[in-house]
């Protein structure tokens, strides 16, 4: 009990030693895009599209309503414990102090295998575009700069993290405009109500799959809570930050995923889902 008193008096003393308040709204924005990666939507394309049956779309967007309750709590919890710690400090103070511990350790947990997975699914786009580099070494190229960016503070991985975003957006837009070119120069139609509903291949249990694969590409918004301290703006501020990033993803996953099941047409010609919107690119462009 002694231990617990002293872990909260630690975090919430009036005069506690603070870390550096440098991180505005728009930060935290662009911090949580960058966790959750605009271009996540293209990574997991194949592997969406074949799980939930060709309904990738509506997988995506059963899936966002699913995490915009998950947001708003968290945003609520943010208000309430505006300090760092994320999910063990609302777990450890708003249930109990050693269901914060199993929280904490899940949350590390989390931190350790998104980027693994990150660097994973990068590394197989980037071998299947330059194959005489091994995955290992795809590996490192992208581990080691974030790995140093991260050792050198929160503001330096800031403007990078900026500079991260903006380029994904701009893959993202580019995707866009010329998927759409595509679509409309060719015999394809670009409103295609059986891209988000195909009556004759839908089934609870694969969109039901398909969505749980989807909250892979939303894990990290929560990230945005760990920097309570170092940011200027208040608790509900955090909160707002964190339905943004999911709205701006949602947006950006949807509009990818739609076009990309236009030109694919049945998702029973992807032949390998882990590549399957390199395979795209290739094809078509």
């Amino acid at each position: 009990m002694e231990t617990e008193k002293s872990v909260h008096d630690i975090a919430f003393r009036p005069n506690k030693i603070e870390l550096n308040r440098t991180l505005k709204l728009r930060d935290l924005v662009i911090f949580g895009l960058g966790f959750m990666a605009p271009v996540a939507a293209m990574s997991l394309f194949g592997i969406i599209t074949a799980v939930s049956e060709g309904h990738s779309v509506l997988s995506y967007i059963i899936g966002f309503v699913a995490m915009l309750f998950t947001a708003y709590s968290f945003g609520k919890m943010v208000e309430a414990y505006p300090v760092a710690g994320s999910t063990y400090t609302y777990a450890q103070h708003a249930l109990h102090s050693k269901i914060g511990f199993i929280a904490g350790w899940g949350m590390l947990l989390d931190y350790l295998l998104i980027p693994m997975l990150t660097f994973l699914i990068s590394s197989n786009f980037a071998h299947a575009l330059v194959p005489s580099i091994p995955i290992w070494a795809w590996v490192l190229i992208f581990a080691v700069p974030i790995t140093v960016v991260n050792i050198m503070g929160v503001e330096v991985a800031a403007k990078v993290n900026t500079v991260l975003v903006l380029l994904m957006i701009l893959a993202v837009l580019v995707f866009l405009i010329s998927a759409g070119h595509y679509i409309v120069t060719g015999n394809l139609s670009l409103i295609q109500f059986e891209a988000i509903y195909d009556p004759s291949h839908f089934s609870i249990g694969a969109i039901i799959s398909g969505s749980a694969i989807v909250i892979v590409a939303y894990l990290g918004f929560d990230a945005i809570t760990t920097l309570a301290e170092e940011t200027s703006v208040g608790g509900n501020k955090i909160g707002l930050a964190i339905v943004f990033t999911c709205v701006i993803q949602t947006i950006f996953y949807v509009s990818v995923t739609y076009l990309a099941v236009i030109i694919v047409g049945h998702y029973t010609v992807i032949k390998n889902p882990d590549t399957a919107f390199f395979n795209i690119l290739d094809t078509y462009w």
